[in-house]
């Protein structure tokens, strides 16, 4: 029922929200990515939720809608304003506006604002401040977290919409800190150690430790709980296996760690304790790993079971892993063992995939079914959400 339930509420917050409050569609969340490149004037964004409450985001903004009761809609019932009432009641916006508030870059205490509006059938509080917030994570106890790639950290907001600090390196004088919930402190942004350059995205592993995506700087940084830097994921790996630009790394139900690495055009798995399990994707010579490699580097590849700019992995109760690739406008679908089960997305001919094929190349399109740079993806029971860059 859990499943059931927010996957319906999904599909009402893109019905009301996109169309009573920012007037676009939501499920095509991106636009102005560079196909070569996670570019820095990128407005796409990451979502990863886990809790009840239910996220669905718009190019610039990220919209969060919270469930009242148990209550679902049937199969097939229309969202309307009654029904709609039934299942949420506020909504929250983040904005990118911080260049209207140039007075208070160095009082950040009052920079991220609240303000709330109405919209049936519920309300709408809208945090303003960021410069560029690309991703959101709800924690279990409802928090968020927005990671701001043009300003190099990732701010917390609590659950009653309470600014709470941010995570990077901050200056102070001439004291530079990596660690805690910083408040007033002036923020570095770069690749000095404990700096986010472009940070994407934030998971949690099984200890509680946040995992980072910092991008541009080329590397996972993990934080405990209370924002104390403890240092790199997978850092001081140099060579064939080290990271190129990642902007995502997720936790699986078993507490497993996954890397999608855009640059390095492959996919990473680790263990619940951060060892190294292995790398999928296409070597130099156009071979596919076809399961779990240990060694070697890999290259971009159309091929099926290989990668071009994968940018999200997720994966599913029974093991199934799920890639999007900007690069090849496709959706791959590997089993546990990292064999790749096919692809979903348009031919090259412009016909649409009817379930997971083996042969044929993706091409960007716009027709439904088709993808034209998808950036991410979230499972919702036997459902999925992808969200569509280009279109």
């Amino acid at each position: 029922m859990e499943d059931l339930h927010r996957k319906k509420i999904i599909i009402i917050i893109v019905t009301v929200i996109a169309i009573m409050v920012i007037g676009a569609a939501v499920i095509n969340v991106t636009r102005q990515r560079s196909a070569n490149s996670l570019a820095e004037n990128t407005n796409s964004s990451v979502l990863n939720t886990n809790s009840m409450r239910n996220s669905s985001i718009t190019s610039g903004t990220v919209n969060v809608a919270m469930p009242t009761t148990s209550e679902t809609i049937e199969e097939g019932a229309d969202a309307n304003p009654d029904q709609t009432n039934k299942n949420i009641n506020h909504a929250v916006s983040l904005v990118n506006n911080a260049d209207q508030y140039p007075s208070l870059r160095n009082a950040d205490t009052y920079r991220w604002s609240v303000q709330d509006a109405y919209y049936p059938p519920g309300s709408l509080t809208i945090i303003n401040g960021f410069t560029g917030p690309y991703g959101i994570t709800i924690d279990e106890q409802g928090d968020l977290y927005v990671s701001d790639l043009k300003e190099g950290r990732v701010v917390r907001i609590t659950n009653d919409f309470g600014y709470a600090g941010w995570l990077g390196l901050s200056q102070d004088g001439d004291t530079q800190n990596p660690s805690g919930w910083h408040q007033t402190e002036t923020v570095v942004r770069g690749g000095e150690t404990g700096a986010l350059k472009m940070p994407h995205h934030v998971d949690f592993d099984a200890a509680g430790n946040m995992l980072v995506a910092d991008y541009q700087n080329g590397r996972i940084q993990r934080y405990t709980a209370n924002a104390e830097y403890i240092g790199l994921f997978f850092g001081g790996v140099s060579g064939d296996l080290a990271f190129v630009g990642p902007p995502s790394a997720v936790v699986d139900k078993d507490n497993n760690i996954w890397v999608a690495d855009f640059d390095g055009n492959r996919v990473y798995k680790f263990s619940p304790g951060g060892t190294f399990i292995g790398w999928i994707g296409a070597r130099p010579d156009d071979t596919i790993t076809d399961g779990f490699a240990t060694t070697g580097v890999a290259a971009q590849s159309s091929a099926l079971g290989g990668f071009y700019k994968p940018h999200m992995v997720q994966i599913d109760t029974d093991g199934n892993i799920y890639v999007v690739e900007t690069g090849n406008h496709r959706v791959q679908k590997f089993d546990p063992e990292g064999h790749v089960i096919g692809w979903i997305g348009a031919r090259e001919d412009g016909s649409i995939t009817n379930g997971w094929v083996s042969s044929g190349a993706a091409a960007a399109s716009a027709e439904p079914g088709g993808f034209n740079q998808p950036v991410s993806l979230r499972l919702y029971g036997n459902e999925f959400y992808i969200a569509d860059n280009g279109n």
